[in-house]
């Protein structure tokens, strides 16, 4: 869809953007944070629509097997001001993102496998990735949960949440997953006021959770300082 759209039709096709205060609150075009949202209405149009109106906006994602219509998908992501940071290429890229005042997009509502740590989601344990509060935590930045909604047949409105606010002088490992759940409630509260709009055919809750690995998230907070340390100034 992204590719047949001028500019000016995404603007026609969108009715309006709800929470716009949040979106000032956690930083609005000029500051970093990362973004939060999920396979929920037309996401990636909204990427789109914000990316248009000045958000330095680049999200992750995993690149699809044909790499024809990935490449065609790149393209029309590119032509909004979106961008692309593919997982695999390490945390360097979407820190100095960070670092340089851009925002950071994660589609998080996947099955995060032996990788993730367990979160409660519609009152049953899913394995949850770690990276937005990663993210948030390093670079001491909210997550603001936002969505795409349907209108009718052809029309969306955006909804932003309260953005979710590390806490300070909390231990990084008890931040990184009060942070996950935040962000995982917001999403499930998005999905209960508006079930028919939540597009995820995704086996949530494949990883039980006892083949998660004890202290995921204290192995994952040393990583990440570690790499933190790297890209810090006379690192």
């Amino acid at each position: 869809m992204l590719g047949s759209l001028s500019p000016s039709r995404l603007a026609e096709l969108v009715e309006g953007v709800e929470g716009e205060e949040f979106i000032e609150q956690a930083g609005g075009v000029n500051k970093s944070f990362v973004v939060l949202t999920g396979h929920m209405g037309n996401w990636e149009l909204m990427g789109a629509y914000f990316a248009q109106r000045g958000f330095r906006l680049k999200v992750f994602a995993k690149p699809m097997h044909n790499p024809r219509i990935e490449s065609q998908l790149l393209a029309a992501r590119r032509a909004f001001g979106l961008d692309v940071l593919y997982t695999g290429e390490g945390l360097k890229p979407a820190l100095r993102h960070l670092r340089e005042g851009g925002a950071l997009g994660f589609l998080a509502d996947q099955d995060a496998r032996r990788a993730g740590i367990a979160v409660p989601f519609f009152g049953v344990p899913a394995s949850t990735a770690l990276g937005p509060a990663v993210f948030a935590l390093l670079g001491k930045v909210p997550i603001l949960p936002i969505f795409a909604l349907r209108v009718g047949s052809a029309h969306h409105r955006f909804v932003a949440l309260r953005p979710i606010e590390p806490r300070a002088g909390e231990k990084r490992e008890v931040a990184l997953e009060q942070l996950t759940r935040a962000h995982v409630q917001a999403l499930e509260e998005m999905i209960r006021k508006h079930p028919e709009q939540y597009f995820w055919f995704h086996r949530r809750w494949k990883t039980p959770e006892r083949k998660l690995k004890r202290g995921q998230a204290r192995s994952a907070e040393k990583q990440n300082a570690a790499e933190d340390n790297r890209n810090s100034p006379g690192g």
